[in-house]
């Protein structure tokens, strides 16, 4: 026992530290367990073949094929564009939406969706986005407890009562927790003034006038000059387009004019000849070297220099902000080493982490999840990125986007939408096992296209399920060697003499507190089995035990690094870890509060 105890502890240092990826840890922790013959090698791979893991896996694939067709950005866009009005009406809004969509969705994914589609409509209703995004954030982990498939804890608790031949919860059994949960949320925003997340940078980034705010906000050293090419220039005769240009002359080059010339759909492919202007980003020293080396004539740009002619490069060139969600192949490589412009044709100008600019050598640094890039190009670029949302997530523009890519609902996406609604059915009817169903399911989805067969492996987020098919083994362990029973023992000699309400509240303490710094997955796995142990030793139900596991693990409110979707607004909403702490606890009490009065009632002890 002694062992197990000691390899859970450095599993839970790891996690807390982060210093090691989270699956590695505990891949590390189960094979530890092997080494030292606590379990078995067939123990260990029990997890891998779980239902509750094969179920994961299959809803990945589900759920991407539904943002693949475009059916979760749609929904998202019409119910946003019907809510134009009032401030407190566009919140209301966007958290009934978010948390519904998150009941059925991945939250991470739904929170991806919304990001650039609620920053576009705060643009509109001249409002800060950070009123908005944060509050988007909490309601995809309350959206979770919608339903069986709202987050990987339902399953895995649900899972645990069939391992003990119980009736597992049904898919909408957690809604009669969930919806109260949510309803109260709704009521706490429209009666809660909602001006502490009011920031005057976010303001800020309302303006028009959005190239020279973003580059002051990641502390860029470049600036934007106007280059007129003179007499002597080698430059002249040349027939280099806007890319070759920026390689040559090692500047980011936005645009060619020529002066008094009508512009053509070509003008990229004449040569350049006296006069000719290269509007271009860069650093001072870098353009003195280039106008020397090229004799091109100098002016820089600023707020009060740029006309009309001159602003109006952001119809067509622009910058724009990504984010790197969590399952991006993009991860732990730097930009050098993606060879970004050559495979985007887009320019990164600056990357932000945790709020902060990275100022040194960021071209050479490891990109990570949640990391922002201030990106640079022409608008059909950017919307090219903006279609690879495996790797990024666009916003600061948004608006400008979707008038370049306005597609429709096409026949896949309604296959898709079938597809999610037969899988409910499946599982409200019990006819079949419900991970036979997922899996169903996803075959379903890639049969008919509405997602490719390499697509759908790449939207398995394999961290998430080597992280669960790890724990699992950890918690074998625990309960092969006693450790469990130990926990159990203690909290009862503690708290158990005040009956079981006072266990219960402590098992939501236990699980939230955790869920707050490690994965909330993670935490559930090792939690559900000390409350089943804990509902046989007071001879009650397991059923209320295990929904408030499931309960506490949705309550990851405190830290931006509580859930990804915590991280994804960390950056776009400029928050501070302040803000999760002033916002987060009333809403964790609200949890445990609604969570503590009725689930006694609702799931007797």
């Amino acid at each position: 026992m002694l062992i197990t105890f000691i390899i859970l502890t450095i599993a839970v240092i790891l996690f807390l530290t982060n210093k090691v990826p989270m699956e590695l840890t505990a891949l590390g922790s189960a094979l530890a367990l092997v080494i030292f013959k606590i379990i078995t090698p067939p123990e260990m791979l029990e997890g891998f073949s779980n239902p509750a893991v094969i179920m994961i896996i299959s809803l990945f694939i589900v759920g991407a094929a539904l943002f693949e067709t475009g059916v979760a950005g749609s929904i998202a866009n019409k119910l946003i564009e019907w809510s134009k009005g009032s401030e407190r009406f566009f919140l209301l809004t966007i958290v009934l939406l978010t948390s519904l969509l998150s009941g059925f969705l991945s939250n991470t994914g739904t929170v991806a969706v919304m990001i650039p589609t609620v920053i576009s409509a705060a643009k509109k209703l001249n409002k800060p986005v950070s009123k908005f995004l944060l509050p988007v954030a909490f309601s995809a982990s309350i959206g979770g407890m919608l339903t069986l498939i709202g987050t990987p804890p339902n399953i895995v608790v649900s899972n645990a009562l069939a391992g003990q031949n119980l009736q597992p919860f049904s898919f909408f059994e957690f809604s009669y927790l969930g919806v109260p949960v949510l309803i109260f949320y709704l009521l706490y925003l429209f009666f809660k003034p909602n001006k502490e997340l009011d920031k005057s940078e976010n303001t800020q980034r309302l303006s028009q006038d959005l190239t020279l705010q973003l580059t002051d906000l990641y502390d860029m050293k470049e600036n934007v000059f106007q280059l007129r090419i003179r007499k002597a220039s080698k430059l002249i005769g040349t027939t280099l387009d806007n890319d070759e240009l920026s390689n040559l002359l090692d500047v980011n080059v936005l645009k060619v004019e020529r002066v008094n010339v009508p512009r053509t759909k070509n003008e990229n492919d004449l040569a350049l000849q006296e006069d000719d202007i290269l509007f271009a980003v860069g650093n001072i020293k870098t353009i003195q070297n280039v106008i020397i080396e090229y004799n091109l004539g100098v002016q820089q740009l600023n707020k009060n220099n740029l006309s009309e002619n001159e602003n109006s490069l952001l119809s067509e060139i622009g910058i724009a902000e990504a984010i790197i969600p969590q399952r991006s192949t993009l991860s732990q490589k730097s930009i050098n080493e993606i060879g970004f412009y050559d495979r985007y044709k887009v320019r990164v100008l600056g990357i932000m982490r945790n709020a902060r600019t990275l100022t040194e050598d960021y071209i050479n640094t490891p990109l990570q999840f949640g990391d922002q890039l201030l990106i640079l190009g022409a608008w059909g670029d950017i919307n090219q990125l903006k279609k690879d949302d495996k790797n990024f997530i666009i916003y600061g523009r948004p608006e400008r986007l979707r008038q370049l890519d306005k597609t429709p609902l096409k026949l896949k996406s309604w296959i898709s939408i079938a597809g999610l609604i037969l899988m409910v059915a499946l599982m409200l009817w019990n006819i079949l096992p419900m991970f036979t169903v997922t899996l169903l399911i996803a075959s379903f989805m890639i049969l008919f296209g509405c997602i490719k067969m390499e697509d759908a492996y790449k939207s398995i987020n394999w961290q998430s399920v080597i992280l669960i098919a790890s724990m699992i083994p950890m918690s074998t362990a625990l309960n092969k060697t006693g450790g469990i029973k130990l926990i159990v023992d203690g909290m009862l000699n503690t708290i158990g003499h005040l009956g079981p309400l006072a266990v219960l509240i402590g098992i939501f303490a236990i699980t939230s507190i955790f869920s707050q710094f490690i994965s909330n997955t993670a935490t559930t796995i090792l939690v559900a089995p000390i409350a089943l142990k804990a509902s046989e030793a007071l001879d009650a139900s397991p059923y209320p035990f295990l929904m408030i596991v499931a309960a506490g693990a949705s309550a990851a409110f405190l830290t931006p690094f509580a859930s990804p979707v915590n991280t994804l607004v960390l950056g776009p909403g400029g928050y501070s870890f302040k803000d999760y702490l002033r916002n987060g606890i009333p809403l964790l009490l609200l949890v445990m509060l609604t969570s503590v009065v009725l689930i006694p009632l609702l799931w007797p002890f």
